[in-house]
């Protein structure tokens, strides 16, 4: 389930970034306007990825090495965008 959810959401990150066009400010704003309206959700109970990582006290439990990649994945996806931020 959290696997699906990993896919699932780099997915629905990706989406939206590509959405708001090439510019990678544009892509990064709409990413975090895009958690923002999620968290504004009835019912939102904070990052699944992070809930699943507290609620299972085995660093040895499969499902850190689940939220270890999706956050990695996540941060790269972030990354991608700010080094092809234009030098300021």
């Amino acid at each position: 389930m959290l696997e699906a959810a990993d896919e699932r959401d780099i997915a629905r990150y990706r989406a939206v970034m590509e959405a708001a066009g090439a510019d990678p400010r544009a892509r990064i704003d709409a990413l975090f306007e895009g958690l923002d309206g999620l968290c504004a959700l009835p019912g939102f109970r904070g990052c699944a990825f992070v809930n699943a990582g507290l609620a299972l006290p085995d660093p040895a439990h499969p499902a850190h090495d689940v939220v270890r990649r999706h956050k990695r994945r996540l941060r790269d996806l972030l990354a991608e965008q700010l080094e092809a931020l234009p030098p300021k």
